[in-house]
């Protein structure tokens, strides 16, 4: 999914480490190594707005724009 492919590319790219991702985004960390580990899993919304909150963004429902 493209939630995954920009959370894993946001990971690589500030070296930021999963445990650390997930106190930035308040997703449990079995959820962020589910969504690392399966290409096809069906990410929540609520989990699109965890992901959105680690990365600094801010999700509406449709759109996500970085936070300044």
């Amino acid at each position: 999914s493209i939630v995954r492919r920009k959370l894993m590319f946001y990971l690589e790219q500030t070296k930021m480490s999963k445990y650390k991702f997930v106190q930035k985004s308040g997703m449990p960390l079995s959820t962020l190594y589910d969504i690392a580990k399966k290409e096809d899993y069906d990410i929540r919304e609520s989990s699109i707005i965890k992901v959105s909150r680690g990365m600094s963004m801010e999700y509406n429902g449709s759109v996500v724009k970085t936070k300044i």
